[in-house]
């Protein structure tokens, strides 16, 4: 009998598998068939439908007594979701399948020895990939933080799901031919489940779609709503993600409205304090093109305040790399926990991770813990059982990758940003507002990390790059066709 059993289960082992190498290269197939911007949506929509159906598929219940943070200004009284056997495997299948069939893409697409991947056609002109400067330093960004303190770092560790990002988006990238406009439809269709799934959340479940007695800013709300998503401060961010593409190709008539008004009806209702600052840089992104672009001619975009603007961004990270090494070899000369009130300002007791995450990097200046800082075995340690990062994605790279962490960091924010910069004609100022998205996440959290596929802040890293990357293409094919 048992030997029945376990040769049902080999054969239901191999059928399973057959079916997945089946369903790949079909899968595959079908949509290379039908270009590059239909493989490139498929993408987006995997990750996103597994992330709403891996919280929807959980167990949310709102707990009786609430847990406060060491330090921090207010208790957490939100909804617990555990994870469910349904949630859990499709959150595992979900993300084999997605990086299998990206790595389907990223090995035969790729022409890793054809120089046509690296330029575009324009009649009978080649000329190099304008993208291929932002993968570029998206891959050294990788091997700087990943793999080297995988390698050097405190305590080295192969985290393998830290390459799936790069067979993602490099996928992504090996698929060029893509109408950004197509791709910005699928992913507000995308956007449009979350947020009106949320919405209907809220008033058929009201009881576990909110945090109740949350104290925010808005006076006389004292709810937060979580919606279909695993926290507030990933629904708010996804809200303005919606609203800001929609404001690059805006849905007609009265549907369109409503989609504005449910987006902003989310975004106020998530209390996300990140979010509503990202939503106000996001605007005053909109709002220095449109005044850099009104001084510049009609085709040429007044660059001086955006590029004081990009040297602030990202002389903040780099205030931080000089000043916590100043405060390691002079010792005293600069702690920004020295004076604080645990009871004033800790946002939510970041403080104290910030500060066990910078006494942690500097037992090893280079290279940092490695990939495991964080973890469970780590963040036992001090007590904190539901700590997972740092909070702040410069201290996060340092403490996790170091100073060479922190430049692979830095390198692909300012690629990004220059990015950004570059497409805001043809934009309308869209692109800046697009990256001020994760850009004014890296306070508070680390949306440039990625080690979990099935997650908002991976989509959204992964529209930021694909839309930029596009947009780049697009912008060189328009200024050559204009000199044709």
């Amino acid at each position: 009998m048992t030997a029945i059993f376990y040769a049902l289960l080999c054969f239901a082992v191999l059928l399973a598998t057959l079916c997945i190498i089946v369903g790949l290269f079909a899968t595959y197939r079908h949509y290379t068939l039908q270009g590059d911007g239909y493989f490139v949506a498929s993408l987006l929509w995997l990750i996103g439908i597994s992330a709403i159906l891996v919280v929807v598929l959980a167990h949310r219940e709102y707990p009786a007594m609430a847990i406060t943070l060491p330090g921090a200004m207010e208790d957490s009284g939100a909804p617990e979701e555990t994870p469910t056997f349904l949630s859990s495997s499709l959150g595992r299948f979900s993300s084999i399948f997605i990086v299998l069939l990206a790595a389907i893409r990223f090995i035969v697409g790729g022409h890793f020895f054809r120089s046509s991947t690296s330029s575009l056609r324009i009649g009978e002109i080649k000329k190099m990939d304008p993208a291929q400067l932002l993968f570029t330093t998206f891959f050294i960004y990788f091997v700087f933080y990943g793999v080297l303190s995988s390698i050097a770092g405190t305590k080295p560790a192969l985290v393998h799901w830290m390459f799936y990002p790069v067979i993602i988006i490099g996928a992504a990238f090996f698929s060029p031919s893509y109408d950004t406009r197509f791709l910005v439809k699928h992913i507000k269709w995308i956007l449009l489940i979350l947020i009106y799934g949320s919405l209907s959340e809220a008033l058929v479940f009201p009881k576990t779609a909110f945090e109740h007695g949350y104290v925010g800013i808005i006076p006389g709300l004292s709810l937060r709503l979580y919606g279909f998503s695993e926290h507030p401060n990933t629904l708010g961010p996804v809200a303005l993600l919606f609203l800001v593409l929609d404001y690059f190709s805006p849905s007609p008539g009265k549907v369109g409205l409503l989609h504005k008004i449910a987006a902003i009806a989310v975004l106020l209702l998530a209390q996300s304090k990140t979010a509503y600052i990202g939503s106000s840089l996001a605007l005053l992104a909109v709002l220095v093109y449109r005044s850099t672009a009104n001084q510049g001619s009609k085709n040429k975009l007044y660059l001086p305040p955006l590029g004081f603007l990009t040297v602030l961004i990202l002389g903040a990270g780099g205030i931080v790399l000089t000043l916590s090494v100043l405060n390691f070899f002079g010792k005293d000369f600069f702690n920004p926990f020295s004076d604080v009130d645990a009871k004033n300002i800790t946002f939510t007791g970041r403080t104290l991770i910030w500060e066990i995450t910078l006494d942690t990097w500097k037992e090893n200046l280079l290279f940092g813990y490695g990939p495991e800082l964080w973890y469970p075995e780590f963040r036992a340690k001090y007590g904190l059982p539901v700590v997972g990062q740092a909070h702040n994605q410069f201290i996060q790279a340092l403490g996790e990758a170091g100073i060479f962490g922190m430049i692979g960091l830095l390198l692909y924010l300012f690629a990004l940003l220059h990015a950004a910069i570059v497409t805001a004609g043809i934009t309308r100022g869209a692109s800046l507002a697009l990256l001020v998205v994760p850009l004014s996440r890296t306070f508070t959290e680390t949306p440039f990390r990625n080690f979990v596929i099935n997650d908002w802040a991976f989509f959204t890293h992964l529209v930021v790059f694909c839309l930029l990357a596009g947009w780049l293409r697009e912008k060189a094919l328009v200024t050559k066709g204009q000199m044709l």
